[in-house]
């Protein structure tokens, strides 16, 4: 092995067996401190954590990887989504396939249930109100209690008792 200035390592080391009675291969590129290698190839316990999660196992151990072509996983963490057969769920926003969850895809809370927005798996879409401002479909506003186009053409209402439904003038009153 050889050594950056005399402070870090630069080389491949081998080992047949390490100190955690497993075999690895890791590249040094001479900027990190002898014991932790900027690639391992094998067992990876003892290895710094990345984002939090402990390396364990066998596998690859890098900051960086670029790979071409299928890569296939059960479980783990991308990008901060956490994997699982089926399932890409993240912040606020999920995705499923599985039966055991209610919706295929959800935004707005963690929990598929309770998510302002969500599509059924069967593809019925569901959105409530997140703000007293309402939001859009397409030129048309939504909110709570109303349906309208932009300008109010063509609108309908489930609260306001002087209209239910209106079209073609431009006021709903």
């Amino acid at each position: 092995m050889m050594y950056n200035n005399g402070t870090y390592p630069v080389g491949i080391a081998m080992t047949s067996y390490g100190t955690n009675n497993y075999s690895y291969i890791d590249i040094y590129g001479g900027s990190k401190a002898a014991n932790d290698p900027n690639v391992r190839i094998g067992k990876l316990d003892g290895l710094p954590a990345i984002n939090g999660t402990s390396p364990t196992g066998w596998g690859i151990y890098t900051n960086n990887g670029f790979f071409s072509g299928t890569i296939v996983s059960s479980a783990g963490k991308i990008g901060g989504y956490t994997l699982s057969t089926y399932n890409l769920i993240g912040n606020n926003v999920g995705i499923s396939s599985q039966s055991g969850y209610e919706f295929a895809f959800w935004a707005g809370s963690n929990t598929s249930s309770s998510a302002p927005f969500r599509v059924g798996h069967d593809g019925t879409l569901y959105c409530t109100q997140l703000s007293a401002t309402g939001g859009t479909i397409g030129s048309f506003k939504i909110t709570g209690e109303y349906l309208c186009s932009n300008p109010d053409k063509v609108g309908m209402s489930a609260t306001n008792t002087n209209w239910a439904f209106y079209a073609g003038f431009d006021s709903s009153t």
